[in-house]
């Protein structure tokens, strides 16, 4: 819906001006976090080799193909 989509785009912006205040204090940092979800499974199929826990009802990566979106994000963080 309309007001759906401008709730969206108020967050962007809001998050986009948030960056750019915090840019400066970011790059000084001596320490990060990259908070990121567990999986984010490209492939839902037999291609995924992520492991399903059943106690949290999840899927967590194995970070087994060059395709893995966490695997290369968590590569870009660690750069």
């Amino acid at each position: 819906s309309l007001v759906d989509a401008g709730a969206l785009v108020e967050d962007f912006i809001e998050v986009q001006v948030a960056s750019k205040i915090l840019r400066d204090k970011f790059e000084k940092a001596q320490g990060r976090a990259l908070l990121l979800p567990q999986c984010a499974r490209s492939h839902m199929d037999k291609r995924c080799m992520a492991d399903f826990k059943a106690d949290v009802s999840t899927h967590e990566g194995r970070s087994c193909r060059e395709s893995c979106l966490i695997s290369m994000t968590t590569a870009l963080g660690k750069a």
